[in-house]
């Protein structure tokens, strides 16, 4: 085999390898609750408490345990994020915000609401 050849071998069982790797990882984290996986289907989040789901659903690991923003995610408590109606809470927290996945069909409509009355709870204890 020529070395153009054998460098198109490995190039492509790098790309095999690394996307099986990457595949694994999403998944274990997926599995031990590491990261939010809002598409899969493991019997999804029962609880309708706000703070449980709040935990649950992954939002604390980029919003912060209080709402004070990390730098994967914004502040729920300061900013423009405030201004916001429960309307509109429940609307982005359905339909997402990138890089925020959409919870409509992961969570219930309840369960969404729950979150959002969650978070003005967070926004009246403030900073």
């Amino acid at each position: 085999m020529s070395e153009r050849g054998s460098a198109k071998v490995w190039i492509i069982a790098f790309v095999g390898v690394a996307a099986a790797g990457l595949g694994g990882l999403i998944g274990i984290g997926c599995a031990i609750g590491a990261n939010a996986c809002p598409f899969g289907d493991d019997g999804g989040i029962t609880s309708t408490a706000g703070s449980d789901i709040y935990v649950e659903a992954a939002c604390i690991g980029c919003h912060g345990g209080l709402g004070e923003g990390t730098g994967r995610g914004p502040s729920l408590i300061g900013g423009s994020v405030t201004e916001r109606t429960f309307a509109s809470l429940v609307d982005v927290i359905g339909r997402g915000s990138p890089p925020m996945p959409r919870y409509k069909g992961f969570l219930t409509p309840e369960q969404i609401q729950a979150v959002a009355r969650y978070v003005q709870k967070l926004q009246e204890a403030g900073p």
